[in-house]
């Protein structure tokens, strides 16, 4: 049966970063994970409608690395609504990619840098768009009354994997970069979201909620061989593998804190490379696999930070104490 149309009111969902929100801890240590800003829009199961959240203030958020590795695209709130950019990485200019009321969110680099795919409430309805990496020729391209969600590229570029609530809860789907033949891979009635494609094409890693806790599992690119892939008594999430399939970055809350860990692809060898005074999300591979870029709250600031992978270097990429008009 399909979804009843959602108002306008209810469905202005962006996330609350508020410090005292990020994380939710019960008495017998459970720390719940809550997404950080720019968060996956989630539908309420009882009521059918989108759990509202607040914008903060100057952020961004998201960043994804671009093919070559001169640039970024990020999703900042500098302007008032959530909107794409691209940042040079050697001089921090800015491009304003993305101009509109709904706002724009989770931008990923086509194979070959010439595309940006990302999600957007536009049109009331949180769909998902490709554009040319300049910001022009932005079209809609899944076209779904549900919210759609956190697209990835596969490797060849030939097909895009996202999240979809079409069918009543969240589930991973997989169509062609056109919009074309919209396939579902995930079937659980849990929660499966944030999928992100392996460099070889060969398997798609993603959150799911199936066992209670956030925790990360691997399927075959057209939905066999399901493996979980870690097991804590925290909230795994938000998986990007590395650019050599070797490893997997990811965000969890095992230790208290929402920080990034790094394991192998089988799961194994699962290690902290941030510290425990910050708080971090969205975390991306540098395309040389030397480096995590990442979302951070630390020292009182939100920004982009860089981070080798075996946690020394740290360094920050923007900063909203300069940015603050």
């Amino acid at each position: 049966m399909a979804l009843p149309r959602v108002s306008w009111p209810a469905l202005l969902v962006i996330l609350v970063i508020g410090l005292s929100s990020l994380l939710s801890c019960k008495g017998d240590g459970d720390c719940g994970y809550v997404p950080p800003a720019w968060c996956t829009p989630q539908r309420d199961p009882e009521n059918l409608r989108v759990i509202k959240a607040k914008l903060s203030q100057r952020e961004d958020a998201q960043p994804a690395a671009s093919p070559d590795g001169e640039h970024l695209a990020l999703v900042s709130n500098l302007n008032k609504t959530p909107s794409i950019y691209e940042m040079n990485l050697h001089d921090s200019t800015r491009l304003r990619l993305t101009q509109n009321y709904g706002g724009d969110w989770a931008p990923r680099w086509s194979p070959d840098g010439s595309e940006i795919v990302f999600f957007s409430y536009r049109t009331r309805n949180y769909e998902i768009y490709v554009m040319n990496r300049d910001g022009s020729n932005q079209r809609n391209i899944s076209n779904n009354y549900a919210s759609d969600s956190h697209p990835d590229w596969s490797p060849d570029g030939s097909h895009i994997v996202f999240q979809s609530d079409r069918d009543g809860d969240s589930e991973i789907y997989v169509m062609k970069s056109d919009g074309s033949d919209q396939r579902r891979m995930t079937t659980d009635p849990s929660r499966d979201e944030h999928p992100s494609w392996s460099p070889d094409g060969t398997m798609i890693a993603f959150v799911s909620y199936r066992d209670d806790r956030a925790s990360i599992y691997s399927m075959n690119s057209d939905g066999s061989n399901l493996i979980r892939l870690t097991v804590s008594h925290g909230h795994d999430t938000e998986p990007d593998w590395s650019p050599d399939g070797g490893g997997i970055v990811f965000i969890s809350t095992r230790d208290g804190r929402q920080s990034v860990y790094i394991m192998n692809s089988d799961g194994t060898d699962a290690h902290a490379i941030s510290g425990s005074t910050e708080l971090n999300s969205n975390p991306d591979w540098s395309q040389d696999g030397a480096r995590i870029i990442l979302q951070s709250y630390r020292a009182g600031l939100r920004g982009i930070d860089m981070i080798n992978v075996d946690g020394t270097g740290l360094r920050r990429l923007t900063d909203h104490s300069v940015l603050e008009e």
